[in-house]
């Protein structure tokens, strides 16, 4: 290795290359027996020569930093771990909801449990006494009386319907569970009204509706 005299110039190091070729002198070399060698420098006084010219790689030069040292040791090579793609998250699943019916014929009404507590009312807001004794008895697993005369609601005495309209009775509401896309359906629809609250809401329905509406949006997530 041949260095400039300046320190700060770079070194030179020497190596083969293939980028141009020098021109040099070979022998062909035969002696007695007849054995043909091939060599760079001339033969002996006892064999036949003959000379021919070839071609010779020239020195590669390549610069080298002006620290390096001739015993320094190359840095390993570094590698960058490949990672594997991100798992997806599993999506939320879609918490129940069930629509009831009212005992009492109300409105239907939406249950995130469907569990129904009986509850009392009277006989006259379940339409009673209502039914005649051919509704009773001659339905489909009725007894089958059809007289003509059990046709119509039974007479009572002055303020009798008002006593027996007036009796209490339990009851529960009938709830049953909604398919995974009307339950999407309705969540949205709920989580859209309590945001359209929030817009015009005063400080203190806020502190309700905020609470509400992040229970809608996780319940919605799966959808």
């Amino acid at each position: 290795m041949r260095c400039l005299p300046l320190a700060l110039l770079p070194c030179f190091v020497v190596l083969p290359s293939s980028e141009f070729a020098l021109a040099d002198t070979g022998y062909k070399c035969v002696d007695a027996q007849g054995q043909i060698a091939f060599q760079d420098r001339p033969c002996r006084a006892d064999q036949n020569a003959s000379s021919f010219h070839y071609e010779s790689t020239p020195p590669q030069v390549v610069t080298a930093s002006p620290d390096a040292s001739p015993d320094a040791t190359p840095a390993p090579l570094t590698t960058q771990p490949i990672l594997a793609p991100a798992a997806e998250s599993p999506r939320a699943a879609i918490p129940d909801l069930f629509i009831c019916s009212r005992g009492d014929g109300g409105e239907p009404y939406y249950s995130d449990s469907g569990a129904t507590v009986p509850y009392i009312v009277p006989l006259g807001v379940l339409g009673y006494p209502a039914r005649s004794l051919g509704e009773v008895y001659g339905g489909r697993d009725g007894i089958g009386v059809s007289a003509p005369e059990y046709a119509h609601p039974p007479i009572l005495p002055p303020g009798a319907a008002s006593a027996i309209a007036g009796a209490s009775v339990w009851v529960r509401d009938d709830c049953r569970p909604l398919p995974a896309r009307e339950t999407c359906r309705v969540r949205n629809r709920q989580l859209d009204e309590v945001r359209s609250k929030l817009h015009r809401a005063f400080k203190d329905q806020r502190a309700i509706l905020e609470p509400r509406e992040r229970a809608l949006a996780q319940q919605v997530a799966g959808c």
